[in-house]
């Protein structure tokens, strides 16, 4: 079982010979599969429906075909141009997707449609056609005016059962002068059909814009992560006590990311999740206000299975004396930075605090955010 695995990292393997390969019998054809889906070499690229010329290619492609055309077994939908254009290539994935779509494990579906019944129910037949996919991508488009239309229809719609799927992305598309995002509503009905079955959740903060949400439940939900970094951003404190409403009893990891501003409210976001977060990451252009010190003591507790921290607080910041309060179990610190010399990122003073305030830090590790990578590593070995 480990042959293709290695051909296919080391080789540039032909797409005709790797589909063959797939077609000789069952075994190789799942071998091939977890290869491709690990390795995806150089040449192997996701099915991407972006205009009628390239689905009317991939028709003419696998006329005839018998197998699985998605290599990757990941497609992307992105529907562009007028109504009518978008309908008629809309028609044209579907009737792929009728034929393939259970080979399908991961979709990204952008629809450029902003009226809400139409874009609901290709929503619903796309989903239909793709009972096996495990992660789902759903970027919602922006409306001219707050249509209370959407939230009207939101409560009709009835989307399939994807008992697979663990994953769920939902974005907005980018806003422009008088164009604003769907209404939250519109987009509870899918966290509702799926939220029993995550493992992993990533939403835009417009999702959670608008009035006072119920409380959610997600059981089996590890990963959460909310992007600030929005158009027309809701307000912070609007956002951040939705937010909370989230029930996850066993999520280990948040990302707070995009142009977060520490506040009280931020605080309390992610001491909703503090029993059993083991991971947090606050990134982005975050901006700090003295808003912090109104949250209560009552609720300063500690992190207890918190170990690693990922965070653009710099070295003289007041919020590490607050961080040392809640994560006294700290092990792994790491410190994003944006265009500034490695050596100069933090002290050698600095260094040694961080390693003095959290008695349990093993490591701390700077980021370079422009090159998107790990470029000094510090251990307490090295201090002592």
């Amino acid at each position: 079982m480990q042959v293709f695995p290695i051909l296919l990292k080391n080789q540039k393997l032909p797409r005709e010979t790797i589909l063959n390969c797939r077609l000789v019998n069952k075994w190789t054809k799942t071998s091939v599969d977890q290869a491709i889906y690990q390795q995806q070499p150089d040449g192997i690229t996701d099915c991407r429906f972006e205009s009628l010329e390239n689905i009317q290619t991939f028709i003419a492609r696998t006329e005839g075909f018998v197998g699985n055309p998605f290599i990757t077994k990941r497609a992307v939908i992105w529907s562009v141009g007028f109504y009518h254009v978008i309908m008629q290539g809309m028609q044209l994935v579907l009737d792929i997707l009728h034929r393939f779509g259970h080979e399908l494990w991961d979709l990204d579906v952008d629809l450029f449609i902003s009226a809400p019944q139409p874009f609901m129910l290709t929503l619903i037949r796309v989903l239909n056609c793709v009972p096996n996919i495990r992660s789902l991508r759903i970027e919602f488009p922006t409306i001219e005016k707050d249509d209370e239309s959407w939230a009207e229809f939101a409560g009709q719609a009835t989307l399939p059962a994807l008992e697979n799927l663990t994953e769920l992305t939902v974005d907005i598309g980018e806003t422009h002068g008088r164009y604003i995002p769907v209404p939250s509503s519109f987009v509870r009905p899918v966290l509702l059909a799926y939220g029993d079955q995550l493992t992993r959740l990533n939403l835009g903060c417009f999702v959670f814009r608008g009035d006072p949400w119920e409380a959610f439940l997600f059981p089996n939900l590890r990963y959460l992560a909310v992007n600030f970094d929005s158009h027309r951003r809701p307000r912070t404190t609007e956002v951040c006590n939705n937010i909370k409403k989230l029930v996850c009893p066993n999520l280990k990891i948040l990302e707070l990311c995009g142009s977060v501003i520490f506040t009280a409210d931020t605080f309390l976001v992610f001491n909703a999740f503090r029993d059993s977060l083991i991971k947090l990451c606050i990134d982005g252009r975050l901006r700090l206000t003295t808003n912090i010190f109104q949250v209560d003591p009552l609720d300063i507790q500690e992190f207890p299975k918190l170990v690693l921290l990922t965070t653009t607080v710099g070295e003289n910041s007041f919020l590490w004396n607050f961080f040392r309060n809640l994560f006294p179990n700290l092990e792994d610190l790491r410190i994003l930075k944006w265009k500034i010399n490695v050596d100069k990122k933090v002290s050698a003073y600095g260094r040694r605090k961080f390693f003095e305030i959290f008695p349990r830090l093993k490591r701390l590790t700077l980021m370079d955010e422009e090159t998107e990578s790990w470029v000094v590593e510090f251990t307490r070995e090295s201090f002592n």
